[in-house]
């Protein structure tokens, strides 16, 4: 799904946590489900690490799906942020908003605007951009036990709001700390008054007055005075067109309302005035839960046609990177999919299976999954086909080698002279240092020469014979090696005839195989059983004795 929350512009001059209203400049962030949870950040906050690390848009998801008991699953979230931090824009506030009605929407639930603001007082106890956020358009704003309570105003389209945004931010909680904690009787009317006044004139369109009514007299100049070019900005504004100019929330960003004919010139001049000072032409958003209705098209869309979309997607993907081609050996081990390719489309990839018989599955199967190519190794291009077996020997049959075993080895047919030079080469060696040898280990050290010295072995990528970690059934030697002739009757022709020597090799040193016991293993077992037959014949005496 993708959700897309709007920008907005608090307290409107005398306002003071009680008016908003909602712009056209929009967050959107898209979420999927996969297996493991990911965040992407595009625009704003993308050089920032710590929003992938501990991201409020995700932290406040997870919390209101726990909170709505929802099934717990792992989520890709990409965003595209647009909305500038700490520029009184409402950047957080879009966070809230766009987080519960994402995880409303994914949990199942009817993404209810009143409940969705009243949720979002949990992370934002004011509501003068939350609500816009939700609402869209001019909104007037009251807390009653714990709810929002909201009047709205549609702008007139021929309204325009030029923003001004500086290139110092402005943080809220710092921004607040500058304000009084007493305000004068009127102080407090003028804002009344002049609040009331200005809710009035959207209301009616009585756009003429907005200068008039949106005097503040409790926060504005205060936080001004932090960064004094505003006030040139607000002059400026009110000499060239604007309707109202006020600082939008707490700052720095600047909200300048004007008619449409006049905002190029005014931004312009804004522009111009002040060059390291961003400048953004902006409509008013009239219906802010957009993204609900932008939601709902494109999961309907998607979840009817996701397999198409997801093969087109693959099919371009695959065949750009060069990873699929008619006639490769392909194996997909979660699907069961092994054979050679016979044909591909947009969407379907037809397979011949080994057994000749053919099958046909989409290609995002292939783009979503792992899959293993051959083609290279079958064309030549790699070292070989690998060869991975691990041989268990039994424990019972490892020894120390004495004098008369090593003596034996020299006698044994089947080993050609250089090889049992090399043997008798290695023990002369090892038993310089030490005093005996074990069985295991020359018979690893005589199958690894073995495979060194194999015409149809390769030394790369590795050549590798080890002991593997014991197991109940007893010491498993694993063999991985590389066989260079790749095709597949040639390989299991060498692939054989190597394990067929070392298993050969086993006897001469004194070694088996570990087998579980069969029927053979007890007929042949000294156990000796005494046999006794039951005489049924028997008879119980009357006092419960058995004759």
């Amino acid at each position: 799904m993708r959700i897309f929350t709007p920008a907005t512009s608090a307290n409107l001059g005398p306002g003071f946590d009680s008016l908003g209203l909602a712009l056209k400049l929009y967050n959107e962030v898209s979420i999927t489900e996969q297996k493991i949870s990911s965040i992407s950040i595009t625009g704003e906050g993308s050089d920032k690490i710590a929003l992938k690390k501990n991201n409020t848009f995700v932290n406040i998801f997870n919390e209101t799906m726990t909170y709505l008991n929802a099934k717990s699953v792992n989520y890709k979230f990409n965003f595209i942020n647009n909305i500038p931090f700490s520029r009184g824009l409402g950047s957080s506030s879009s966070v809230i908003v766009g987080a519960i009605a994402a995880a409303y929407y994914m949990a199942g639930f009817k993404v209810d605007r009143g409940v969705i603001l009243d949720r979002a007082l949990k992370y934002e106890n004011h509501p003068d951009n939350i609500s816009p956020a939700v609402w869209g358009g001019f909104t007037i704003n009251i807390i009653h036990n714990s709810s929002v309570y909201t009047q709205k105003a549609d702008i007139d389209p021929n309204l325009k709001a030029v923003v001004v945004i500086p290139d110092e931010p402005m943080n809220t909680k710092q921004s607040r700390s500058k304000l009084p904690a007493e305000y004068t009787m009127s102080e407090c009317v003028s804002n009344l008054s002049h609040a009331a006044y200005l809710s009035s004139c959207f209301i009616k369109k009585d756009y003429e007055n907005l200068r008039l009514a949106s005097i503040d007299k409790m926060h504005e100049e205060r936080r001004m005075s932090a960064l004094p070019e505003l006030f040139r900005v607000r002059d400026i504004a009110y000499a060239n067109g604007a309707l109202m100019s006020t600082l939008s929330g707490s700052g720095s960003g600047f909200l300048n309302l004007t008619y449409k004919d006049r905002a190029k010139n005014l931004a312009e001049i804004l522009e111009k005035e002040f060059p390291k000072f961003k400048i953004k032409i902006l409509d008013i958003d009239k219906e802010s839960p957009s993204y609900i209705i932008i939601s709902v098209i494109g999961v309907i869309l998607g979840w009817i046609f996701q397999d198409t979309i997801k093969s087109v997607v693959a099919f371009f993907y695959l065949r750009a990177n060069n990873l699929l081609k008619i006639g490769d050996w392909i194996e997909v081990p979660s699907q069961g999919i092994d054979g050679f390719i016979k044909g591909i489309s947009l969407t379907t990839v037809n397979l011949e299976n080994w057994d000749t018989t053919t099958s046909a599955f989409p290609i995002y199967i292939l783009h979503s999954g792992h899959f293993k190519n051959y083609q290279d190794m079958l064309d030549g291009k790699t070292h070989g086909r690998r060869m991975l077996k691990t041989f268990i020997i039994d424990t019972g049959w490892i020894h120390s080698m004495s004098s008369d075993d090593i003596e034996r080895l020299k006698h044994i047919d089947n080993i050609d002279q250089e090889k049992k030079y090399f043997l008798s080469e290695f023990v002369k060696e090892q038993t310089k240092a030490r005093s005996s040898l074990l069985n295991i280990e020359l018979y690893r050290r005589y199958i690894y020469h073995w495979l060194m010295h194999h015409q149809h072995v390769s030394h790369e990528p590795r050549l590798i014979v080890r002991w593997l970690e014991q197991v109940p059934e007893g010491m498993p030697l694993q063999i991985y090696v590389f066989i260079i002739d790749s095709s597949l009757a040639a390989f299991e022709w060498q692939q054989s005839q190597i394990i067929e020597h070392i298993i050969e090799a086993l006897a001469w040193f004194d070694l088996k195989l570990y087998q579980s016991a069969s029927g053979y293993d007890a007929s042949n077992c000294n156990i000796n059983i005494e046999e006794k037959r039951a005489d049924y014949r028997r008879k119980i005496k009357a006092n419960g004795e058995i004759q």
